[in-house]
């Protein structure tokens, strides 16, 4: 199951969203009462889900959620009623999800299915980017590969092409490979 941190500076807040998250399953919950502390625990560990309740011993809480949006952790933060403009547009574009006091057992449960979802979401999206940007690199190397052949070799485009195919196939190597093995012939 998911590591999740709270950040709480009240230890009946830690101690009611501990109970509550145990009940959906969490088991690996760590709490911590200052913003501070929070960061140092992020250093050394990682969590999936992080749950501010705010205002922290330290600071508001607000900053924290915002550092934390950055990385690749759920953000989830519980602020009285009528101060959701703390985050206002900026937060929810960051996905920061964001909950009133006082706490509704199903709306808190919800909240926490929509942030994993959303988190999960966003994980398989920089993978898919991930990949791609490497798709791209091995394009480019191959593309260059192919230009050195085509002045080297006189080849055309497609016998260029046809070559490193066919050397990767021979060789059982990738067509990047081939074209790393072209650039450190030429």
């Amino acid at each position: 199951m998911d590591k999740v941190l709270i950040a709480s500076g009240s230890e009946k807040g830690k101690s009611v969203l501990k109970d509550l998250l145990q009940s959906t399953g969490y088991t690996g919950v760590d709490s911590v009462p200052s913003a501070s502390e929070a960061r140092r625990k992020l250093i050394n560990s990682a969590y999936q889900m992080v749950i501010i309740n705010m205002p922290l011993s330290d600071e508001t809480g607000r900053e924290l959620a915002f550092q934390i949006a950055e990385t690749d952790a759920a953000v989830l933060v519980i602020i009285k009623a009528g101060q959701e403009e703390i985050f206002g547009r900026f937060g929810t574009e960051r996905g920061i999800f964001v909950l009133t006091k006082p706490l509704n057992r199903q709306t808190f449960h919800d909240a926490i299915r929509y942030a994993r979802s959303a988190q999960h979401r966003i994980m398989a999206l920089k993978e898919k980017n991930r990949q791609l940007l490497k798709s791209l690199d091995d394009l480019k190397v191959i593309y260059k590969a192919k230009c050195l052949l085509i002045a080297e070799k006189g080849m055309t485009e497609e016998e260029s092409h046809h070559y490193i195919e066919k050397e990767a196939m021979n060789l059982r190597l990738t067509k990047r490979q081939v074209a790393e093995r072209i650039l450190a012939v030429y």
